[in-house]
């Protein structure tokens, strides 16, 4: 059978090969160094396929399968997942900024060191999915099923900034709560975590605070939660909260 990808948007003919199966395609046009780039590969069955460290941004992978694929390293950057099959997937150190991962099924996927900055990630499914020191800057989380996900190191850099200012952890619940909280700044009525726990110590700034990173874990999850953001709306003001209340029952 003739297999042919091509470019989704001039639908220039990028590489083409008689083989089995799309995975077979796919690892073929790698091994020929072909820029694979802005493809058009939606819904290709790649299940199973060797993409680590292939250069994918901007292609069109929507409702592809990609489940048990090696996409270690690999450049997803702008590229579109939309409703793609990627559960157990390795995705670690993979480039997946401003991709669109919408409804996506990232069940049980390994996504740790990856970027998913700016991705959206809306009514993806991320149960059991492993995100440890995931860079979640800005990423839309909406609706997004956060289920068992591997969180931990984030979770606990969260409590660590909290061990600084334990007095103020009731005043960043309630902010929480009330969607008063901002990833992107560190002052205003808004704010990010440090920003906020500054605001209820009395500080115009989070970066007054000696322990404020905007690199941390913990700062770039909250980047995910945006002003207005209530714990039944974000499923990361939700986690969020969630982390704060343990924190309390654990301190109290």
């Amino acid at each position: 059978m003739k297999f042919e990808i091509k470019n989704r948007w001039s639908g220039e003919l990028i590489f083409s090969i008689e083989t089995d199966n799309w995975r077979l395609a796919i690892e073929a046009a790698i091994k020929a160094e072909a820029n694979l780039s802005e493809a058009n590969l939606s819904k290709a069955d790649l299940s199973w396929s060797n993409l680590s460290e292939a250069d994918l941004s901007e292609a069109n992978l929507s409702k592809a399968n990609l489940s048990w694929s090696n996409l270690s390293k690999a450049n997803l950057s702008w590229s579109n997942l939309s409703e793609a099959d990627l559960s157990e997937a390795d995705l670690s150190k993979a480039n997946l900024s401003e991709a669109n991962l919408s409804k996506a099924n990232l069940s049980k996927a390994n996504l740790s060191w990856s970027n998913l900055s700016e991705a959206d990630l809306s009514k993806a499914n991320l149960s059991e999915a492993n995100l440890s020191k995931a860079n979640l800057s800005w990423s839309n989380l909406s609706e997004a099923d956060l289920s068992k996900a591997d969180l931990r190191p984030i979770k606990h850099d969260v409590w660590g900034v909290l061990l600084y200012a334990r007095a103020e952890v009731p005043f960043l619940r309630a902010a929480l709560a009330e969607g008063r909280v901002d990833g992107s700044v560190y002052r205003g009525e808004c704010a990010c975590l440090c920003g906020t726990l500054a605001k209820a110590k009395g500080l115009d700034t989070g970066e007054e605070l000696p322990f404020a990173n905007p690199s941390s874990l913990a700062e770039r999850f909250f980047l995910a939660i945006r002003k207005g953001d209530t714990p039944d709306k974000s499923p990361a003001a939700k986690l969020a909260l969630e982390w704060v209340d343990e924190f309390l029952a654990l301190t109290a």
